[in-house]
């Protein structure tokens, strides 16, 4: 069965991407130190069933562990559910882009803070 179309637009209106089933996120670091919203789906991949976002020092494999083991969310969430995030690009990930390919800070930038990462 194929997710739901009312779900399906809410990724495309905001631009979510599939990243893997929970099991495959739990393995990887890809998206640690990034501010992202997240969606998982239940595991037959027909509806999203949580929607969250990653605050500043919590990382998004954190979360999914944490939603692992909440036993409201068994059968809910589950190994094999799908997880789709957004990045959320702040000024310090654009900045540090930029610092590492120019070798430094734009011209009357004096320095970057992680205050909203």
């Amino acid at each position: 069965m194929a997710l739901k179309q009312s779900h399906q637009k809410i990724f495309k209106d905001f631009h979510f991407e599939r990243w893997n089933e929970v099991k495959k996120c739990l393995e990887s670091d890809e998206f640690d130190g990034f501010r992202l919203i997240y969606a998982i789906t239940n595991p037959q991949k027909t509806e999203i069933v949580y929607i969250g976002d990653t605050e500043q020092g919590r990382d998004v494999r954190g979360r999914l562990k944490a939603h692992m083991k909440d036993r409201e969310k068994v059968g809910h969430v589950e190994n094999d559910s799908d997880v789709y995030i957004h990045i959320m690009v702040t000024e310090f990930a654009v900045l540090d882009a930029f610092e590492e390919l120019n070798g430094s800070l734009p011209t009357l930038n004096k320095r970057k803070s992680q205050k909203h990462v």
